[in-house]
Order: structure tokens, then C-alpha cells, then sequence
């Protein structure tokens, strides 16, 4: 029986092509110490001194083996001048290259705070942080107990112009081997919007494949880390998760449970859609949810890694979500980042572990390559 495949979606069988055409990914989300906000990163303020700072952040993970990056788009500073924007885009894209860096572009985000609680960002000047919160503002998608998160493409008069930030980024390069995917959409459903974001995420996933970039398109599946049963780890998953994958070329997932339950999640996903996979979050100690277990997993199983953080910063991923909202479990480790402001490991045995799977990544493919 033939694929069934939503209008221009890769067939499994490019998908695994292109999959295979490059060395494993091991990469994380990225953001450079000195933001606090993913925004910043594309402010005009300080952009000189943010890109500073990430060429030293990126030569820094290159000598650990690290080969791709995920980060955060931005509608406002593109909206509010979009040569600018992209712009910046390029130089961002001109630094990861140098240090033979990707980047994972990701757009679409349900991971947001309810309406009453929503500022829109104000891009004219740097964040205040917050000290010993998580994401380094108090107001946090990650505080129990939310009520429906709030995004301004929810507002009918701006859902197309964010169609139009989609359409323009990503006409621009379509073309580009230094982005390596396109992230459509960041934890659909998240912050009890169920549903409520259907109609963007398709609507951005039929924008890209009207443009038929060279990348391929995916959309993150996340609730499965709370789900405890290891027989059906995917049963907790909303109607939108599963829409998400579907929509994919190849499938992201999230996952900040124990290595049982990432295993057990691992292999229902090859089952059910038999594409390559990439988890696009992971790394929550706390929930021994670690390095030394996760990470060798996602080799022996080819699956496109990027844990969250890097370097200490002013976003404090760091500190965990527990810190926000109380809970029982002793917070006596990091949850995200491996390395101290001062560029020192964390652990220096994660380190050692993140450069020896590096070496393997890339003898691996060199004898796939015949080299």
C-alpha cells in the first residue's frame, strides 16, 4: 500500500537519503550567554556584542564535537524591519559556518504564558533578568497551573503578516545548506492550547511546501516525557502531536524523562512513522535524564540530537523548572547547559563523553563516504 503524504511531503524514502547523506547530528538549542530572551538575539541593541559572544560560544562547542545549533526565529524584530532581520540572519548563519555549524530554524511556539500575563516584547532594549528563574523572567510557560497560553498570531489581523515572516525567511533560503531544517512549530498544544493552534501549524507547513525548500520540514511532538506508561508511551499525546509528525519529513520529538522511558518512546516512533528521527529538547538531570545514558541512545539509534543549552547565561536554563513551582525532588544538579560561565565543563565527564560519540560520529561517516 502506497504512503499516504500530505501535498509536497517527502516520501520516507528521501527522507532517509537525506538523513543518511550527512554525519550524525549532535547539536543543542542555542542562545548566547549574554541574552536572557530568544529575542535578543535579533534586537538591534547589542547585536554586535551578541555576536561576539557567540563566535567564542560556537568555537568553544566545535572543540567538543558539537556540528548544528536550534534557534528561535522572531516575529517582532522581523516585523519591525525585515532587511535587518535577515540581516542579522546572515551573519548568524556566516558564524556557524565558520566552525562547520547548521542550523535547526524553528518558528511556531506554544510554550508561552496566558494572555493576562503577556507583554509583547519591547525589541528597542536589552531584557531586565530575572536572577533564580528558569528562562530568567518570573512570568514562565513553565509555572503550574497555567491557564491557556496566549500568542499574538491568535489576533486575526496578525496571522498573515506571521505567514508572511514564515513565507519570506524561508524563500530566502530555501536554497541554503547551512540551515539543515526547518522547525515549523515548538510544542503544539503546550500551556493548555490543545488545539488552538491548528490552523497556523498547517498553515505554515502549506507555506513552506508551496517553496519547496532543500531542507526538510518538522514539527515537535512533547508531551510523551510525562507519560509513565512504558507500553503505550505515546498515549498521552494530543490530536495536534500527532498532526505534527504526520505533517513531518522527519519526525522531532521532546523528551526530559528517564532513558526507560526515552527508549520505550524511541521505538514506538520508529514503528508508527518509520522516519528518521530528531529530539529536538532533551538533557533534565534532575529527572536522570542525563548525558552519560541518553546521549549514547540517540547514536546507537541514529536519532539527530540536540539537548538544551550550552554556556551558563543570563536565561538561566540552568536552574530548574522545579525552582519555579515547588516540588519534592532534591534540585541539587544543573537541568540544562554543560558549561560554566567561565567555560569550564560542568562535568568534565559529560564533556569527555560529547567529544568520544563526536569521534565516532564522524569515522563513521567517513567510511560510509569511502574516505
Amino acid at each position: 500500500m502506497s504512503e499516504k503524504l500530505y501535498p509536497g511531503q517527502w516520501t520516507k524514502e528521501r527522507a532517509w537519503e537525506w538523513h543518511r547523506s550527512r554525519a550524525w547530528v549532535r547539536g543543542f538549542n542555542y542562545l548566547p550567554a549574554n541574552c536572557t530572551m530568544q529575542f535578543e538575539l535579533w534586537q538591534d541593541c547589542m547585536f554586535e556584542e551578541r555576536m561576539a559572544v557567540m563566535d567564542k560560544e560556537i568555537a568553544l562547542a566545535k572543540t567538543v564535537g558539537f556540528n548544528s545549533v536550534r534557534i528561535a526565529m522572531n516575529f517582532e524584530t522581523w516585523r519591525a524591519n525585515p532587511k535587518a532581520y535577515k540581516e542579522k540572519m546572515e551573519r548568524v548563519l556566516s558564524i556557524l559556518d565558520k566552525y562547520g555549524f547548521t542550523m535547526m530554524a524553528k518558528f511556531g511556539n506554544d510554550c508561552t504564558v496566558p494572555r493576562d500575563q503577556y507583554e509583547a516584547p519591547d525589541i528597542t532594549k536589552p531584557v531586565e533578568t530575572a536572577w533564580g528563574y528558569h528562562g530568567g523572567v518570573i512570568r514562565s510557560p513553565h509555572r503550574a497551573g497555567l491557564d491557556e497560553g496566549y500568542l499574538p498570531i491568535d489576533e486575526e489581523e496578525l496571522a498573515p503578516l506571521y505567514y508572511e515572516w514564515v513565507r519570506d525567511i524561508i524563500s530566502t533560503y530555501k536554497d541554503d545548506k547551512r540551515v539543515l531544517i526547518w522547525n515549523m512549530w515548538n510544542e503544539p498544544g503546550n500551556t493548555k492550547r490543545f488545539n488552538k493552534s491548528e490552523k497556523h501549524l498547517r498553515k505554515f507547513f502549506e507555506i513552506a511546501r508551496e517553496i519547496g525548500p532543500i531542507q526538510p520540514l518538522t514539527a515537535d511532538s512533547w508531551l510523551m516525557t510525562f507519560n509513565k506508561d512504558l507500553q503505550n508511551p505515546l498515549s498521552n499525546l494530543r490530536e495536534i502531536e500527532f498532526l505534527a509528525m504526520e505533517l513531518s519529513d522527519v519526525v522531532s520529538f521532546h523528551h526530559y524523562g528517564k532513558f526507560e522511558h526515552v527508549v520505550s518512546t524511541v521505538a514506538a516512533l520508529k514503528k508508527l512513522y518509520g522516519r528518521p528521527l530528531y529530539n529536538t529538547e532533551w538533557l533534565h538531570r534532575i529527572y536522570d535524564n542525563n548525558v552519560e545514558q541518553i546521549l549514547p541512545l540517540f547514536w546507537l539509534e541514529d536519532i539527530g540530537s540536540y539537548h538544551y543549552g550550552l554556556v551558563e547565561s543570563r536565561a538561566q536554563y540552568y536552574e530548574p523548572w522545579e525552582s519555579l513551582r515547588g516540588s519534592d525532588l532534591p534540585i541539587d544538579r544543573w537541568q540544562h547547559d554543560i558549561f560554566r560561565a567561565n567555560y569550564r565543563p560542568y562535568s568534565h565527564k559529560e564533556i569527555e563523553l560529547f567529544k568520544a560519540f563526536a569521534e565516532l560520529a564522524e569515522k563513521d561517516f567517513a567510511e560510509r563516504q569511502g574516505k
